[in-house]
């Protein structure tokens, strides 16, 4: 079908808009005129659009009539609201052809007598926010759709006090609008869900106002003012962070490592997981004291000296504690995590023995036992204030122990084979004891000439001990000295 277009218009209608009053029950009738201002006679033909409202009828001109240059051709548009119901809004549009072609289109509208409210949102959903003691703001429209001015009042009365518009009572004149200002005092975690009632009264008229030394008798039953309901809605949560166990993503308040051989490293994951409908910015701390622990506590790494070697009282005297931040890494330590984002995070324990150079001689044999406590901080980091958010830090106690690599040969070195004949093998057995009670051991053998050894290689579980067979096979002949390696593994890295 081919498109209709608008011809050069050649007519002209009184109105620039059709507008019309609801009374509610008054069939309404109006004449209005088309005019031809064109040089020559023209066919001309009016009718209701489409989409206009079925109480709009044309009781003249839906025919097509020739029209004489400046000659006028009456409209007759009648409207007819339905009963009572006055408080309703009616719209549609007048169309004009011109020789068979759209010329100009006007449209209608039937407003109430009365005064009509109209909200922009009926429902206003401000969404989940975060309660940082900052105020929300969002506004909303209130329109008088009416041809009266009227008084409008919101009933507020069922708002906690965190939540106030403003202003709640006002004047509206006919076809005129104001801002409603909605603000949420973000304080506390809350649910809500509020339906308020807004009405509004018009000022009396001559119809309106009873006759006089009537004494109520001839007094209309005042009708009820129309009224809307407003729903405001959303819900408050609080900015937090939780630690979860990658597994059961359940909640970790404290976090342990197995025991780790110093100068080695044992890692575990974790999720830190924003638990709030913003984006936060954290940042991941270390802390020897607990949060509160106040004036007095622990001034250093938590620690407890168990079984050592010698000079384990010189050692502790001495104070030779590594920095924490080295003994415990995590990775990435800070970062912008999305709302309800869950991010792994990598946390290392790293225990490191250095022995004192100022003022003793170190004689121990090997390092004593450390059990570290530290508090791992998550702290969410507002921005825009340059401080920390309140309420959305997160402590996660980190429990370590740092196990010496303990093990005894027994005989005791050096061993001694004696004369031996050239190419004749003679053999002894050393007894390697794994003293630690936690953490297996691996070992290795380095070849030697002359010297060989079985096992090569092999795991000592903990408590245990492993027999080696060491074999002296002389192919010349002097003293043949050695001194043979046997390196002792943890199971991540090495410890000779």
């Amino acid at each position: 079908m081919k498109k209709r277009e608008k011809s050069p218009c050649q007519v002209e209608f009184s109105e620039e808009r059709v507008e019309l009053v609801n009374d509610g029950c008054q069939q309404q009738r109006h004449t209005y005129q088309l005019q031809n201002r064109g040089p020559g006679s023209v066919r001309v033909r009016a009718a209701i659009g489409a989409d206009s409202d079925h109480v709009f009828v044309l009781l003249s001109s839906g025919e097509e009539k020739y029209v004489a240059p400046g000659l006028k051709l009456p409209v007759v548009l009648q409207y007819s609201p339905k009963g009572d119901d006055e408080a309703c809004h009616h719209c549609g549009s007048l169309e004009v052809f011109v020789n068979s072609s759209l010329s100009l289109t006007i449209p209608i509208s039937a407003v109430p007598r009365s005064p009509r409210l109209h909200l922009s949102e009926e429902v206003v959903d401000v969404g989940c926010l975060v309660t940082e003691n900052q105020i929300h703001t969002t506004s909303f429209s209130l329109s008088n759709l009416g041809t009266r001015e009227g008084a409008f009042f919101i009933d507020t009365s069922p708002l906690p006090g965190c939540i106030s518009l403003q202003p709640t009572t006002g004047h509206l004149l006919p076809l005129q609008s104001t801002r409603i200002q909605l603000e949420i005092l973000c304080k506390e975690e809350i649910e809500f869900s509020y339906a308020l009632r807004i009405s509004t009264s018009a000022p009396p008229t001559a119809v309106d106002t009873p006759a006089a030394n009537t004494g109520g008798e001839g007094e209309e039953e005042e009708k009820a003012a129309p009224s809307l309901l407003l729903t405001v809605c959303g819900r408050l949560e609080s900015r937090a962070l939780r630690v979860l166990d990658p597994l059961s993503l359940s909640s970790l308040p404290s976090l342990s490592f197995p025991p780790t051989y110093y100068d080695t490293t044992t890692s575990r994951q974790v999720i830190l997981f924003n638990e709030s409908p913003v984006s936060t910015d954290y940042l991941c701390l270390l802390d020897k004291r607990a949060r509160g622990s106040g004036v007095g506590g622990a001034e250093g790494v938590a620690m407890a000296l168990t079984e050592g070697g010698p000079g384990q009282e010189r050692w502790r005297e001495q104070g030779s504690t590594p920095p924490h931040e080295s003994i415990i890494s995590v990775l990435p330590s800070q970062g912008t995590l999305l709302p309800y984002e869950k991010r792994k995070l990598e946390l290392t324990f790293a225990p490191r023995f250095v022995s004192s150079d100022s003022g003793w001689s170190h004689f121990q044999a090997t390092p004593t036992r450390r059990d570290y406590t530290l508090y791992l901080r998550f702290l969410a980091v507002d921005t825009n204030r340059e401080s920390t958010a309140s309420g959305g830090d997160l402590e996660v106690a980190v429990c370590a122990t740092a196990l010496p690599v303990d093990v005894q040969l027994e005989p005791s070195p050096p061993l001694q084979f004696g004369a031996t004949p050239t190419m004749s093998p003679i053999t002894q057995h050393v007894k390697v004891h794994n003293k630690s009670d936690t953490l297996p051991l691996y070992f290795t053998t380095h070849r030697v000439p002359h010297y060989t050894c079985h096992p090569p290689s092999g795991h000592i579980p903990p408590s245990h001990t492993l027999s080696l067979s060491l074999t002296f096979t002389p192919k010349q002949l002097g003293p043949l000295n050695a001194r043979l390696l046997i390196d002792i593994l943890t199971s991540d890295s090495r410890s000779e």
